[in-house]
C-alpha cells in the first residue's frame, strides 16, 4: 500500500511554484528527484531510501587504517552475544566492512553472524557462510581475518559428518579476502592462476610451440596428400576431476553420476560435465544451481574441483604417446587445444580401412593405460572435414572411419546435426531455422540447398563456400592451409587480457593503477619474452546496464552490462610500457565510464615482430636513413609562392638515375592552357611542388595506369630493380625518420595557424558572460566556490545550475574556444581530488555530493572535449591532449 504525498499533508506552506518544488524534495530525505502531487511513495521506495542513507553514514564512520572486513558483506541474525547487534554494527564498519541491515537476498552478503538459529533457517542458511559472533570479536583481537570455518554455527548440526584437516596457520587475511580486492596488486596473478580460459590458452601456445619446433624443416605443399586421424579425449575435464577427485568422493562413478567441474556452488558456472550429465540437459556454461534444478530429487549433482596440474599432466600424455611410441606419424600431430588434436599419415596403399582400425584401438588402448582411465574417440577421412565429422559419430568412446565416396554418403550425413558442421554458430543456425525449421541434419541441408549460390544467399560468399565443400567432404583452402601453413596460422596475430569478474573500482586514479599492472604483466609475460612488439592497442570494458542492479546474483560478477571499445594505432610499434600505459589511461577516458559503473576490462594487443636490423630484408632503420641524409635538410618546408605557368610538372612516373640504354625526357604540360595566377604553397602541394631529381628518388605510392603499362615494357630484371627500389622507398616513407620529419612540418603549421585570431596580441572572439561575469579568471574562481558550497550540501547541485554551466561549456565549444573548456575540466578535477582527500577529517563533505560531481565531470564536460574530432577543428589539425 503506497503513501500518496500532498502539499498539505507535508505541511507545505504557499509560495512560487519553483519554492514548492524544493521545499517537497527537502520533505523527502534529500533525493535526486522531485516528488510532485499525488505521486505514490512505496514501502520499497521507503526501505531502499533508508538503506542508501545507512550506507552514507556507515561510510562516514569508517576507520582510517582498519582493514580487517574489507570486501565482507556481513548481516547479523536476532540476538547476539557477547556483542549486541549495535555493537557488532559499530565494529564492522569501522573495522573497514559493510553491515547489511536488511537481508533482502542471500547473494548479496558474504556472511551471516547469529547466535542461534531456528531449524528453519538452518535449511535455508546451509550453503552459506553462517558465524558466530565470536568471528568478530577475536578477528578484531587478533588484527586479522580469522578462518570463518573456525566459528560455523551450522557445523554443529550434524556432528558425525567428517571434517577436512586442513591447516589454517597460514592462511591470512591477504589470502582469505584481498584476493577478490582488484586494487590488489596480486589480484590480476591470482585470478589469471584461477582461469582455466587463461591456462588453456597458455598450454595451446605452447603446443604449437613445440609443434613448430619439432618440425623446422618441414615441407608440405597444398598438393600433399594424406589421411587424417582426428583425436579427441572424452569428456576430458570431468573425467580428468574424476580420476583426481578428494577422498570423500570415492564413492561416486563416473558412468553413473551426473558430474560437472566448477570453482564451487550456487552461481558457479560448469566447465565441463560428462555424458550422463548431459543426459539430463546439463551444459557446459550452466549455473550450479540449474544444473541441480534438471536433476530429479533422487539424483545428486556431484561437483568437483580443478586440478590444473592433472589436467596438463594428462594433455602431455597424449602428444607424447602419439610423438614417442607411434613413429608412422613422424611428429606430425597437430595440436587443436591441450586435449584435441590431428595426426597425419600419408596416403599409402598400406593403410586401409582395417590397418587403420587397428591403429586407432592400438592409440586409444595406450592412452587409457597411460592415463589410468581417460577414453579417446577417433575419426579417420581423406580429409579434414571428413574426419571432423567421424569423430561426431565416434563419440562417446568409438572409432568411424570414413575413405571412400561409399562412406560418406546419405546416410552418413542423415546421422549428423547441422550443427556439427564447422563454422556454423548459434547466429548462423538461427538464421537457417527461420527460413526453414524442418531442417536437422546434415543430409537435409544439402537436400534444401544443393546448389552453392543458394548456400552463399543465407551464409555469404566465404562460409557458403565452406558449407559446400564441407557436405561434399572437401575442406576449403583456410582448412587446409592448417597443413601446408601451419607456422602463419598457428602465428600469434593478437595478445589479450580480459578481466569480467571482481571488477570494483572507486576512483580514477584506481583504474589507472589497475591499467598500468594489466599492461605491464601483459609486456612481461607475452610481448618482451617472445620479442615482440605491439603497433595496435585496443581497449573494451564492460559498463553496467542502466537498469541492471548494483550487486549481480553472482558474486563480484559483472551481471548484465554493456560493452564499449576504443583502439589506438601507435605510430611505431613498441613494447615500452609507459607508452602502452599512458595509451590506455586515454582510451579509457574516451570511454568516459564512471569508475563505479565499471564491471570489466579487455586488453588486446596486435602483434607485430620487432626488427631485428639487417635481418630483416628491404626495410630501412632510421639509422640507415639519418646516415645517408641529414634529417634536417630532408625536412620539407611550405615553399615561396610560385605561379602555376613557372611551376615545374612533376612527370607521372620517375625513373632511377643510371639505367643503361634508358634516356629520360621532361614532361611539360601544354602551356596554352597555363594561367599565370598565385597558388599557395600549402594548398594543392600534390599538384604543384618543385621536384628533386637526385639520387634519393621520389615514387608515387600507388602507380597510375601509364606507369604501370610502362613498367610492362621493360627487361625484367629492370622492371625488378624497379620495383624493388619503389617498395624500399614505401617502407622508408612510412619509417621513424618520415613521421618526425611530418611532425615537425605540421607543428609549424599548428603553430601558424594557433594564433591567427589575433590582431596585435588580441583576440579578436567577443567574451562569452556566465552568471553577468565576461572575465574567465572570476569565472573559473566562481565554479571553485560552487563546488565546495555544493558537496556540503545533502542536495549536490541544482539541476538548473548545471544546465545553465552546460550551456556555457557550449557556448566555448563552438566559438573555438576548447581550450577554455579544458582549462575548466582540470579545475574540477583537481577540486574534487582535493575534496576527496578531505572526506575522512572533513565530516560536512558527503560521498553522494561528490559522486554527483564525477557525474557533471564525465557526463557533461568532457563528452564536450570530445567533440572536437567531430567540428572543423580537425580541419585546422589542432591535437588536444588531456589529463582530467
Amino acid at each position: 500500500m503506497g503513501i500518496l504525498i500532498d502539499d498539505t499533508k507535508l505541511g507545505i506552506p504557499q509560495g512560487t511554484k519553483e519554492e514548492r518544488k524544493k521545499l517537497k524534495s527537502a520533505y523527502v530525505g534529500g533525493c535526486n528527484y522531485l516528488i510532485i502531487k499525488h505521486m505514490v511513495y512505496t514501502r520499497s521506495n521507503y526501505f531502499s531510501d533508508k538503506e542508501q542513507k545507512q550506507l552514507q553514514r556507515d561510510e562516514k564512520n569508517k576507520g582510517i587504517k582498519s582493514h580487517i572486513f574489507q570486501n565482507c558483506i556481513i548481516y547479523v541474525n536476532g540476538y547476539t552475544k557477547p556483542w549486541n547487534r549495535l555493537k557488532l554494527h559499530e565494529e564492522i564498519v569501522f573495522h573497514g566492512g559493510q553491515f547489511k541491515h536488511y537481508l533482502t537476498k542471500l547473494s548479496g552478503v558474504t556472511h551471516i553472524v547469529a547466535s542461534n538459529l531456528p531449524l528453519q533457517k538452518r535449511i535455508q542458511f546451509q550453503k552459506y557462510k553462517v558465524v558466530k559472533p565470536d568471528w568478530i570479536v577475536d578477528s578484531i583481537e587478533n588484527n586479522k581475518l580469522l578462518p570463518w570455518q573456525d566459528y560455523s554455527l551450522l557445523s554443529n548440526s550434524d556432528e558425525t559428518q567428517r571434517k577436512l584437516l586442513i591447516s589454517n596457520s597460514n592462511l591470512t587475511a591477504a589470502s582469505l579476502g584481498q584476493n577478490t580486492d582488484c586494487n590488489d596488486p596480486s589480484f590480476i596473478s591470482n585470478y589469471l592462476s584461477n582461469s582455466r580460459l587463461h591456462l588453456l590458452s597458455d598450454w595451446k601456445s605452447q603446443l604449437r610451440s613445440n609443434f613448430l619446433s619439432n618440425n623446422r624443416h618441414r615441407h608440405v605443399s597444398p598438393n600433399d596428400e594424406f589421411i587424417y586421424l582426428h583425436i579427441d579425449f572424452d569428456s576430458f575435464f570431468a573425467t580428468v576431476a574424476y580420476l583426481y577427485r578428494p577422498p570423500h568422493l570415492l564413492s561416486c562413478q563416473l558412468d553413473k553420476d551426473p558430474i560437472v567441474v566448477c570453482h564451487g556452488h550456487g552461481n558457479s558456472d560448469i566447465a565441463s560435465c560428462n555424458y550422463v550429465a548431459r543426459k539430463y540437459g546439463i551444459r557446459n556454461g550452466m549455473w550450479v544451481s540449474h544444473a541441480s534444478s534438471l536433476l530429479p530429487s533422487s539424483t545428486k549433482l556431484i561437483t568437483l574441483p580443478y586440478d590444473f596440474n592433472a589436467f596438463k599432466l594428462t594433455s602431455r600424455i597424449l602428444f607424447d604417446t602419439l610423438n614417442n611410441d607411434f613413429p608412422c606419424f613422424n611428429h606430425q600431430v597437430i595440436p587443436i587445444s591441450i586435449d584435441e588434436c590431428i595426426a597425419l599419415l600419408p596416403r599409402s596403399p598400406m593403410y586401409y580401412s582395417d590397418t587403420l582400425h587397428k591403429l586407432c584401438q592400438d592409440i586409444r588402448d595406450k592412452v587409457f593405460e597411460l592415463t589410468q582411465g581417460c577414453t579417446v574417440s577417433i575419426g579417420v577421412g581423406h580429409t579434414q572435414v571428413q574426419a571432423r565429422l567421424a569423430l561426431k559419430l565416434a563419440k562417446p568412446n568409438g572409432i568411424h572411419i570414413v575413405l571412400n565416396d561409399f562412406d560418406f554418403d546419405d546416410i552418413f550425413l542423415s546421422n549428423l546435426e547441422v550443427s556439427d558442421l564447422p563454422g556454423l554458430g548459434p547466429s548462423m543456425l538461427n538464421i537457417l531455422h527461420s527460413l526453414d525449421p524442418t531442417i536437422k541434419t546434415l543430409s537435409q541441408l544439402s537436400e534444401k540447398f544443393p546448389t552453392l549460390e543458394s548456400l552463399k544467399r543465407i551464409f555469404g560468399n566465404k562460409l557458403g563456400m565452406k558449407v559446400f565443400l564441407a557436405l561434399q567432404g572437401k575442406d576449403d583452402e583456410e582448412t587446409r592451409r592448417l597443413v601446408y601453413d601451419t607456422e602463419n596460422v598457428f602465428a600469434k596475430k593478437t595478445i589479450s587480457l580480459e578481466i569480467n569478474w571482481g571488477i570494483r573500482f572507486q576512483t580514477i586514479k584506481q583504474i589507472d593503477q589497475f591499467l598500468k599492472r594489466a599492461s605491464l604483466h601483459l609486456i612481461e609475460t607475452k610481448l618482451t619474452p617472445y620479442k615482440y612488439c605491439t603497433s595496435s592497442i585496443t581497449l573494451k570494458i564492460l559498463r553496467r546496464s542502466k537498469y541492471a542492479p548494483i550487486d549481480p546474483p553472482k558474486y563480484l560478477g559483472c551481471g548484465k552490462c554493456d560493452s564499449f571499445s576504443q583502439s589506438s594505432n601507435l605510430g611505431v610499434p613498441s613494447d615500452d610500457p609507459g607508452v602502452i600505459c599512458t595509451e590506455l589511461q586515454n582510451l579509457f577516458r574516451i570511454l568516459a565510464c564512471p569508475p563505479l559503473e565499471l564491471r570489466g576490462v579487455g586488453i588486446h594487443f596486435q602483434v607485430a615482430i620487432k626488427n631485428s636490423g639487417n635481418n630483416v630484408p628491404n626495410k630501412l632503420g632510421i639509422d640507415d636513413v639519418l646516415q645517408k641524409e641529414n634529417i634536417s635538410k630532408r625536412i620539407q618546408t611550405p615553399s615561396p609562392i610560385i605561379t602555376a605557368g613557372e611551376a615545374e610538372v612533376q612527370p607521372p612516373f620517375l625513373m632511377p638515375p643510371n639505367i643503361p640504354g634508358i634516356r629520360l625526357c621532361p614532361v611539360h604540360a601544354n602551356k596554352s592552357k597555363q594561367k599565370r595566377r598565385q597558388i599557395s604553397p600549402l594548398k594543392n602541394s600534390r599538384i604543384y611542388k618543385v621536384t628533386n631529381f637526385g639520387p634519393n628518388n621520389v615514387f608515387d605510392d600507388i602507380p597510375s595506369t601509364f606507369q604501370i603499362d610502362f613498367l610492362k615494357e621493360l627487361p625484367t630484371q629492370i622492371r625488378n630493380e624497379i620495383n624493388q627500389e619503389r617498395r624500399i622507398y614505401s617502407k622508408a616513407k612510412k619509417s621513424e625518420a618520415e613521421t618526425l620529419k611530418r611532425n615537425i612540418a605540421k607543428r609549424e603549421v599548428e603553430k601558424s595557424k594557433k594564433t591567427s585570431h589575433f590582431i596585435g596580441g588580441v583576440s579578436i572572439f567577443e567574451p562569452i558572460k556566465f552568471q553577468n561575469m565576461d572575465s574567465f579568471q572570476s569565472i573559473c574562481n566562481m565554479i571553485v566556490q560552487w563546488i565546495r558550497e555544493t558537496i556540503t550540501d545533502s542536495t549536490g547541485p541544482h539541476e538548473k545550475d548545471v544546465k545553465l554551466f552546460k550551456r556555457y561549456l557550449i557556448k566555448l565549444y563552438n566559438t573555438n574556444r576548447v581550450h577554455l573548456v579544458l582549462r575548466v575540466a582540470n579545475i574540477i578535477s583537481t577540486e574534487l581530488n582535493l575534496c576527496s582527500t578531505r572526506i575522512i577529517n572533513d565530516t560536512t563533505i558527503t560521498q553522494s555530493c561528490l559522486q554527483q560531481w564525477d557525474n557533471i565531470l564525465f557526463n557533461v564536460v568532457i563528452p564536450i572535449l570530445h567533440q572536437n574530432h567531430l567540428t572543423f577543428q580537425s580541419e585546422r589539425n589542432i591535437n588536444i591532449e588531456y589529463d582530467v
